[in-house]
C-alpha cells in the first residue's frame, strides 16, 4: 500500500469529470484551487532546508495565477504572485519598489505554473524511465525512477556516499498520482539521496471553483 507522506491530503474535486470533457488536443482539468507545499535545500543539505506554501488557481491549460502565501526562510516575498492568460506570463513582486515582469508568449504553447503539474504528464512517464506500481486498494498509482548523476553535478555542500570513492551518485524520483481525477493529478513528488529526502511537493488541498 502507498502512504502519501507529509501532511494530509483533501481532494474534493470528483471524477465525474470525463475524459471526453476534456479538450480534444490536450488534456486538462477542471477549475481547481490547490495549496502545496515545498520543502528543499536550495543550498544543499548542509544548509537549513526551506519549505514555501503556493497557493495555485487554476482556470484551464494554460491560464494560471500562483502566490507564495508562506515561507520559511523567505518571508520578504511572501505575496509574490506569477500568473498566465493564455498570451503573457508575469511576476507581480510584493516588495514595495520591485517591478513586475512581464514577458509575452506569442508561440501558442501554454505556460505551467510548475513542470511537475501539467495535465497528462503521467502519460508520458514511461518513456523518461520511470515504473508504474498500482495499489489495487487505493486510487493512487506511483512512479518511480533511479536517475544517475554525475557527482561534478552536487557541489561542495552536497556529498553523497557514493562520490567518496566514485564519479556518479544515484538520485530517487518519485511521484504519485490520484486517479479520483481525471486526467490523474500528481499530489506527492520527492527525490532522495542517500536514502534522504532532498526535494518534496506534498499537495494539501485541492478544491473545485466555479467559474
Amino acid at each position: 500500500m502507498f502512504v502519501l507522506l507529509g501532511l494530509s491530503l483533501v481532494i474534493t474535486l470528483t471524477s465525474s469529470i470525463s475524459a471526453a470533457d476534456a479538450p480534444a488536443r490536450r488534456p486538462d482539468w477542471p477549475p481547481f484551487q490547490m495549496t502545496y507545499e515545498e520543502f528543499g535545500y536550495p543550498s544543499g543539505v548542509s544548509t537549513p532546508p526551506t519549505t514555501d506554501t503556493w497557493v495555485v488557481t487554476w482556470h484551464g491549460l494554460g491560464r494560471w495565477e500562483k502566490e507564495l502565501t508562506g515561507s520559511t526562510t523567505n518571508p520578504q516575498a511572501v505575496g509574490d504572485t506569477y500568473h498566465f492568460d493564455g498570451k503573457r506570463f508575469i511576476v507581480d513582486l510584493s516588495l514595495p519598489g520591485a517591478d513586475d515582469i512581464a514577458i509575452d508568449h506569442t508561440d501558442g504553447v501554454p505556460v505551467m505554473p510548475n513542470a511537475w503539474l501539467v495535465p497528462g504528464r503521467d502519460a508520458a512517464l514511461a518513456s523518461k524511465g520511470f515504473h508504474r506500481s498500482a495499489d489495487p486498494t487505493s486510487n493512487v498509482v506511483q512512479y518511480q525512477r533511479d536517475v544517475t548523476v554525475p557527482c561534478s553535478a552536487a557541489g561542495p555542500e552536497q556529498r553523497p556516499t557514493a562520490c567518496a570513492t566514485g564519479t556518479t551518485f544515484t538520485r530517487r524520483e518519485t511521484i504519485v498520482y490520484t486517479t479520483t481525477i481525471i486526467p490523474p493529478m500528481p499530489v506527492e513528488l520527492w527525490d532522495e539521496i542517500d536514502g534522504q529526502s532532498v526535494w518534496r511537493v506534498s499537495v494539501l488541498r485541492v478544491e473545485p471553483i466555479m467559474e
